[in-house]
């Protein structure tokens, strides 16, 4: 899964995943999505993911945008 691709590059190096304000909101945009998923373990992946880009910094702007969500 992709998603699982990107936490582990987060995980390595939480800088080397840097897009523009754009494409990191239609990433994480995209990522708060399959939290609504039918599947529960793409839910749980996307909650790992979101807890994981929080504490490694890798979307800055990420809780503010799920504050607004």
């Amino acid at each position: 899964m992709g998603l699982n691709d990107l936490m582990n590059e987060i995980k390595q190096d939480a800088h080397s995943f840097q897009g523009d304000d754009g494409i990191e909101t239609k990433v994480l945009n995209q990522v708060l999505a399959l939290v609504e998923d039918k599947i529960s373990e793409v839910k749980n992946q996307a909650v790992k993911w979101y807890a994981l880009s929080l504490s490694h910094s890798a979307f800055e702007f990420g809780t503010l945008t799920v504050l607004s969500f």
